[in-house]
């Protein structure tokens, strides 16, 4: 779809790390090894409000980055508040990355085409490194803007201006010229493949459980033979992996979508720009009387954006990629709030209809 350009290599990267992990930023790589991260929370707090002179507004943070657990924790952000009243955002890198995030920014806002989209700006910034245990973003402070999407499940409206921002994106940022993950050697499908070990081995070692090994079993089988047989070209281009209605904010005054989460640039196939919010899209309903139905509806009006004729089968793998996932790992072994158990449990119930929904209708021949 796009030329890979070069592989240039910003501050702070692994190169090396990179070329063995054809994926992007592995994020979920320190799920393992990861802990609640109170007291270097508590440390790096400390050495920031030394260094800047900035301290967290309140007690509570704006966002923990966890490992499918309360107890697992790879990021913290906060707002944080300066002595002369002037606010930032905090984010704590807590986990070793082979990618610095700052660098990121800085060479996202070297491609850009125009200021209808772009990166959060830095204030300060310094990589994760060993010896401390952390890396830090300061960050322009746009907690006072709204979402992209302004509820969830979305409306017709947060939907249509998330297209106007993907229609956006696709022209002001992309294609990247310089990437900073080298044009993978796998294919899209060895990719896939590849990756789904990683996330079955985290949910093999999670402490929750949802499904029965014999129910998951068949279910794994089913998606691995398919992805195996799959004989469909799968263009990739280098990309934002990570573009929900949660990650871009939208500033209506200058007409500018502001896009966060910069960790997930990595490659990837093509429209996964959309397969991605529509999945935390569906991800968020919390309706005990959902159906099948009325989820399939929710999907069909994401693919309705641009038609199903031009998004083609491909986009219908990508959903079964998630699917399993989701099935396998990301509601079928993660924590659960004791608070919206009976939700989840409906919801749960609904992608396992849909997994078979998907086989049935969009990819068998």
């Amino acid at each position: 779809m796009f030329d890979p350009g070069g592989t240039s290599e910003p501050k702070g990267v692994n190169f090396l790390y990179m070329t063995e992990h054809e994926y992007g930023n592995r994020i979920t790589s320190n799920a393992k090894n990861a802990d609640d991260a109170k007291e270097l929370i508590e440390k790096a707090l400390r050495f920031v409000q030394n260094e800047h002179g900035f301290h967290p507004v309140n007690d509570s943070s704006l966002f923990k980055g966890l490992y499918y657990d309360s107890k697992k924790v790879g990021s913290y952000i906060t707002q944080v508040v300066d002595t002369d009243g002037h606010t930032a955002v905090l984010k704590l890198q807590l986990r070793p990355l082979p990618f610095d995030e700052g660098s990121i920014i800085r060479s996202v806002e070297e491609n850009l085409k125009s200021e209808k989209v772009r990166p959060v700006r830095i204030l300060f910034d310094q990589p994760w490194n060993e010896e401390v245990g952390f890396g830090y973003l300061l960050f322009e402070d746009i907690t006072h803007l709204p979402n992209l999407w302004r509820q969830t499940p979305t409306t017709n409206e947060d939907r249509l201006l998330h297209k106007k921002f993907l229609d956006e994106f696709f022209v002001s940022i992309l294609p990247v010229e310089h990437p900073w993950v080298p044009f993978p050697k796998s294919t899209m499908k060895e990719m896939a493949l590849a990756a789904f070990q990683h996330f079955k081995q985290i949910a093999d070692e999670s402490s929750h459980r949802h499904i029965s090994d014999d129910e998951l079993k068949p279910m794994i089988e089913k998606y691995q033979e398919l992805m195996t047989a799959c004989d469909l070209p799968m263009d990739i281009h280098f990309t934002h992996g990570h573009l929900s209605g949660f990650d871009v904010k939208y500033d209506s005054t200058n007409n500018c979508f502001i896009f966060m989460a910069n960790l997930y640039w990595s490659w990837r196939p093509e429209y996964y720009e959309l397969a991605f919010p529509l999945w935390v899209d569906l991800m968020h309903i919390r309706d005990k009387n959902l159906t099948l139905e009325i989820f399939v509806s929710r999907v069909n009006e994401w693919v309705g954006m641009y038609g199903e004729e031009i998004l083609g089968k491909n986009f219908w793998y990508i959903l079964l990629q998630q699917t399993t996932t989701t099935i396998m790992l990301d509601l079928g072994a993660s924590e659960w709030e004791e608070n919206e158990f009976e939700e989840k449990q409906t919801l749960f119930e609904v992608w396992k209809k849909f997994f078979n929904w998907l086989i049935k209708h969009k990819l068998t021949a």
